[in-house]
């Protein structure tokens, strides 16, 4: 039997946003779906696994070492591996691989944002990331990118093209159902969905859509869902009469609700390396206003309206909607949310286990 250790830490997130929903779905259908001749090793920084129960052949590890997980990775994670005599490595969070590690490594690539000129991260993310990584480049035998976007920014770093496999994410989301009733008791709103921080520019969007309000007083609601990873102070300044609300955190369902009667979708993002939320309000079937990114293009082709990034083009295109100047048709979202699932995400998984395995 082989033994294969996942990073499996997000997945014990109490409130998972792209990333930990990632984890969580690779888990659930590597459950479902792997080889009885694999045992999965669930490996974790924390203490204790608070996480769901994924079935007899996903055994949660801790590899717990601080607080802070990126020391665990350098000064425990390799005797982990060795106490459980695994044959294979999967670094699900671009730069979990540990130095000098003697096995197989697959590492999956979610952006590079750390690297960019001007990122707002934390100096100790920052630093961490940047001694982590050259770790994650040298040891790994294959890097599954969450798109051509990512894989063509970790070529930029001297990574041979023939190791990189493109495996897309898809949407925790099942909108093959209907959803519940409207959140807002039938009354219109916009939408953004997403972690409340500088590069994802719900700030931005909400002094575009201001700027909007202050034309057009009859705008709808804008709503914004997500946790704060740091801006969430800034949009707590707006006030009841301002039709700006955000809130923190709602349920799965909820969230499909949210999605489903929204009149508007928007995601102001300034870097992504995929974009979980814009391909969920494209499953939902609403339109669909995003930054004109890469990445946004890779995943909603002509499916989405396109504005770049700055408050005057996004209060100008949401007056457009409004005014009906700019019709957002989302028919064509069925073709491409066929192009996005977990089945094919867990599938293509197995198989580079398989090709780094035998």
């Amino acid at each position: 039997m082989k033994r294969i250790a996942i990073e499996a830490s997000l997945a014990n997130a109490s409130c998972p946003t792209g990333m930990g929903v990632y984890v969580h779905k690779l888990l659930e259908g590597l459950a479902a779906e792997a080889p009885k001749q694999f045992h999965f090793y669930l490996l974790h920084a924390q203490k204790e696994w608070d996480g769901p129960n994924y079935g007899p052949h996903l055994e949660p590890v801790s590899y717990h070492f601080t607080n802070l997980q990126s020391l665990a990775i350098l000064c425990r994670l390799n005797q982990t591996l060795e106490q459980i005599q695994a044959d294979l490595f999967h670094a699900t969070g671009t730069t979990g691989a540990p130095p000098r590690c003697r096995i197989p490594v697959i590492s999956t690539i979610h952006d590079l944002y750390p690297l960019e000129k001007g990122a707002d991260v934390s100096f100790r993310f920052r630093l961490f990331f940047h001694l982590l990584l050259p770790w994650t480049l040298k040891n790994s035998d294959c890097f599954l990118c969450n798109s051509e976007f990512t894989r063509n920014e970790l070529l930029k770093h001297g990574v041979a093209k023939e190791k990189t496999r493109v495996i897309y994410p898809a949407s925790q989301l099942d909108f093959s159902k209907p959803g519940g009733p409207s959140p807002t008791n039938g009354t219109p709103y916009y939408l953004c969905v997403g972690a409340v921080e500088r590069r994802k520019g719900q700030v931005m969007l909400a002094e575009a859509y201001r700027l909007a309000r202050k034309q057009n007083p009859s705008l709808p609601e804008l709503l914004f869902i997500g946790p704060d990873r740091g801006d969430g102070r800034y949009l707590k300044e707006y006030g009841e009469n301002s039709g700006i609300r955000w809130l923190h955190y709602v349920s799965a369902e909820e969230l499909k609700a949210y999605y489903q009667n929204a009149d508007l979708f928007l995601c102001p993002s300034f870097f992504e390396g995929f974009g979980i939320p814009v391909l969920e309000a494209l499953n939902a079937g609403i339109p669909v206003l995003c930054s004109d990114l890469p990445v946004f293009r890779e995943i909603a082709g002509e499916a989405a309206c396109y504005v770049n990034p700055d408050r005057e083009s996004f209060s100008r295109r949401i007056l457009d909607f409004a005014d009906r100047k700019v019709i957002l048709v989302p028919e064509k979202s069925n073709e491409r949310s066929v192009l996005f699932s977990w089945e094919k995400n867990v599938s293509q998984t197995l198989e580079n286990y398989n090709n780094i395995l035998y």
